[in-house]
């Protein structure tokens, strides 16, 4: 089995379809047990919220601490944002996002509730998704997950507001962290006093996972004097996938090709159809007696890469076709997780 790494990196960039080299894999995890670098903001109609970074008695080692006051008067709210302001996803870079899950362990601490949101913040506005009260009666570490979420399970906040988050190519970078919100208790008229709740929470993990499932499709059959076949390995960001060609002239020399979807495919006549355009050499190849090749084919942990195509094709020359090469089927390659 050869390697062409020069050729391999080309193939790189015609996945890419001309997007720029980031560092963010397929999907990305995030983990942050010690939250150096976190902020918070809050709103409330009447109460008070803060974060503090408790060095011990996490799970284990450092945790952080939020906590959240509201008056008890129906409809008074107060909302704690906190954001990881040392992680920043920008979709034109680190490519779409499909998903966004997060786990996260937590405990009671003195107080009442409090409802947990996960949190993005694009262009300056906070979006939540999934506001619930896990583990209320939870005395000792307990983990909690939300999601997968994709953008439409976000909505503004606060309090409420159009739009959602765009996770497409075209939208602004974006910050990740959680909300915890807690609701005053009474009647209209008011309770008096106020509600108050502090919770620990550690071992933040973020999943991203920009673009679709990687995929494999066969474009058909292959065509001259004995129709070779071309398929792949699965695609996945970060791996790498086999190219293989079987069923072709044997020992017979060829190129593979590679470049954008051409739809329809052009006829060439014989039953033979290009299934690319423009097509440009990848790598020369040849069969073995078995009428058979194969090659590796990188995928660079390129964030960027998720979600982007494009189509193989193998040609064999010369041979006893009716137009003296032989043609694979092509194979469209769709990158993803």
């Amino acid at each position: 089995m050869m390697r062409f790494p020069a050729r391999r990196m080309w193939l790189s960039a015609v996945l890419a379809l001309g997007a720029p080299l980031a560092r963010a894999q397929c999907p990305t995890v995030v983990l942050d047990g010690d939250f150096a670098n976190w902020s918070s903001t809050v709103y409330t109609t009447f109460g008070g919220g803060s974060m503090s970074v408790v060095p011990s008695g996490g799970n284990p080692g450092a945790y952080l601490s939020a906590a959240v006051s509201a008056y008890n008067l129906f409809g008074v709210e107060t909302t704690l944002f906190l954001t990881k302001t040392d992680l920043t996803w920008d979709p034109a870079v680190d490519g779409p996002i499909n998903t966004v899950s997060l786990q996260i362990d937590h405990v009671n601490l003195p107080g009442s509730y409090q409802f947990f949101s996960v949190l993005v913040v694009q262009n300056g506005q906070n979006y939540t998704a999934s506001p619930s009260a896990p583990g209320l009666s939870a005395t000792s570490w307990t983990t909690a997950s939300f999601g997968p979420f994709g953008s439409t399970s976000f909505f503004t906040s606060p309090p409420s507001g159009p739009g959602q988050p765009d996770f497409s190519p075209a939208g602004a970078p974006i910050q990740f962290g959680f909300a915890v919100t807690i609701y005053g208790i009474g009647s209209p008229f008011g309770g008096g006093g106020f509600s108050q709740s502090v919770r620990a929470y550690d071992n933040w993990q973020l999943t991203v996972s920009p673009g679709p499932a990687a995929s494999v499709t066969t474009l058909g059959p292959g065509c001259g004097a004995t129709s070779p076949a071309l398929s792949s390995t699965s695609p996945a960001i970060g791996s790498t996938a086999t190219i293989s060609l079987s069923g072709g002239s044997p020992n017979t020399p060829g190129a593979l090709f590679a470049g954008p979807l051409l739809s329809p495919p052009l006829s060439l006549g014989a039953s033979c159809d290009v299934f690319l355009d423009p097509a440009v050499l990848v790598s020369p190849l040849a069969t073995g007696a078995a009428g058979t090749w194969s090659a590796p084919l990188f995928i660079p942990p390129v964030g960027a890469l998720c979600g982007q195509t494009a189509v193989l094709q193998g040609a064999l020359f010369p041979t006893a076709g009716p137009l003296g090469f032989d043609l694979t089927g092509g194979v469209l390659l769709r990158v993803g997780s």
